[in-house]
């Protein structure tokens, strides 16, 4: 085998243009030495050893970092009560005060509207669809008005949108 070793370390030498390639050490590529069963069981007791370490150091880091944010929740807790009361106080006493300063400015945008307040197509009288009159409102789907056929083509059966008979409200 050192003639093959010898004879590649010269083209490769010739190739690079050296004069020699020094002799290399053994290739790394061969399988260790065997150990003996002992020595085997040694360094598996040592990596298992070793990797208890790791693992119990790495759950009393996250015991510590969940002891520290109970303490910090604590405190925080304890923070806040004492401000937490003190604004109940001050808010029930100053409410009707605060209340009666508010005044709509410009520079205040209207409060936001309830579903009540937008209303909904069902003012029209027509069908959400189509301009048929509404014989059907449906809880589901914020009560928009639907008539039968649009109902039945849009909605599935396996849903509950808790559909109800629609009567058209007088208007005054």
């Amino acid at each position: 085998m050192s003639n093959i070793d010898d004879l590649i370390r010269q083209r490769l030498s010739k190739l690079r243009s050296e004069s020699q390639i020094p002799a290399a050490a053994p290739s790394s590529a061969l399988p260790p030495p065997k150990k003996s069963s002992v020595e085997e069981v040694e360094f598996l007791l040592q990596q298992l050893s070793a990797q208890t370490e790791l693992e119990e150091k790495s759950m009393n880091d996250r015991l510590d970092i969940d002891s520290q944010i109970l303490q910090r929740l604590e405190r925080l807790k304890a923070e806040s009560g004492g401000l937490l009361g003190a604004r109940k106080s001050a808010s029930s006493q100053s409410s009707t005060a605060a209340a009666a300063r508010l005044e709509p400015s410009e520079d205040m945008p209207p409060p936001p509207m309830s579903l009540e307040d937008m209303g909904s197509d069902s003012d029209a009288g027509e069908c959400v669809m189509c301009d048929a009159t509404p014989s059907i409102s449906c809880a589901g789907c914020f009560n928009d008005l639907y008539c039968q056929k649009c109902f039945s083509e849009c909605h599935d059966p396996g849903e509950n949108h808790q559909a109800k008979p629609f009567v058209a409200r007088r208007k005054r």
